[in-house]
């Protein structure tokens, strides 16, 4: 596979751009759910030993959701550069 910047055409960078773009969203979406699995895992966990910060697991409930969020962001901004 030629390297972007070695493509002969216009139409071949975009060609490229739009399969790395699929990848990246496949990505996205895949890394967003193991951070919400991983994270529900975590708070589950913390929810049931009766943590008694409770200050701490809202904090990180809020920190897995920003994590998952951020990745559908990443998806939107990918389709919105190299769209299909």
């Amino acid at each position: 596979m030629d390297w972007i910047f070695l493509a002969d055409d216009w139409s071949t960078i975009e060609t490229q751009g739009r399969v790395m773009a699929q990848s990246v969203d496949n990505l996205c979406w895949w890394l967003a759910a193991l951070f919400g699995l991983i994270g529900g895992l975590r708070i589950y966990n913390k929810w049931q030993l009766h943590s008694h910060h409770r200050f701490h697991v809202d904090a990180e409930i809020a920190l897995w959701l920003l994590g998952c969020i951020f990745f559908i962001i990443a998806h939107v901004v990918t389709w919105v550069l190299f769209p299909a």
